[in-house]
């Protein structure tokens, strides 16, 4: 897999994410070798929601599947 900002080899790392007193939460996540991009499944998922921008500063939705036209 590939890193999507430098495409650089991403590698499966654990992280330990504090969540409160209740204790903690382990989170299988991606992280890229060369620049440190840290992305996982709801990373991804927001960033393919995100509308594209235009040239002209305007925000475009993303089409969902079917044929333009």
């Amino acid at each position: 897999m590939d890193c999507p900002r430098c495409c650089g080899p991403l590698v499966a790392e654990r992280f330990v994410d504090l969540l409160d007193d209740s204790g903690q939460m382990r989170v299988n996540l991606w992280r890229c070798l060369n620049c440190g991009y840290v992305c996982d499944p709801v990373i991804l998922a927001n960033q393919a929601r995100r509308p594209e921008i235009t040239s002209h500063g305007r925000a475009v939705p993303k089409r969902r599947g079917g044929k333009a036209g």
